[in-house]
């Protein structure tokens, strides 16, 4: 089957929608988002349940991608590209994007945190400097 310019045009909007969810830090939202638009046609529905399914594994959720991906699969047994993703799916590129992020925040944060001005009162500074040299 094939989706209709209506169908299409919703659909591109609810994408455009999520991956601005996601692009903002929240792949969950997006995932939530596009749930919905697992819906036959079968190759057009795999391909979104792929999507959801990849949001998902960015937010840590592996079941609730393994939830999108069997409903997916639902869809069609024909044997398409969709369906041979859902079946095997590899880590999402957007998936290790993130990672890379979260990493070079949080890296960020550190180095952020050592060279930062000690604002401490003088004497919690000479309490804690003594502390330290004891320890």
């Amino acid at each position: 089957g094939t989706l209709d310019a209506a169908t299409l045009s919703q659909l591109d909007r609810t994408a455009a929608v999520a991956e601005s969810e996601a692009a903002r830090g929240d792949p969950r939202a997006a995932a939530e988002m596009m749930l919905d638009t697992i819906v036959p046609p079968a190759r057009a529905g795999q391909h979104q349940a792929a999507v959801v399914a990849g949001y998902y594994l960015a937010a840590s959720d592996p079941t609730a991608a393994l939830n999108a991906a069997r409903k997916g699969l639902a869809l069609s047994q024909d044997n398409t590209p969709e369906r041979a993703w859902l079946l095997d799916a590899p880590p999402g590129i957007d998936t290790l994007a993130t990672h890379a992020q979260l990493v070079e925040r949080w890296t960020a944060a550190v180095d952020h945190a050592d060279n930062a001005t000690d604002v401490r009162p003088r004497w919690a500074r000479r309490y804690w400097s003594k502390r330290d040299a004891a320890a």
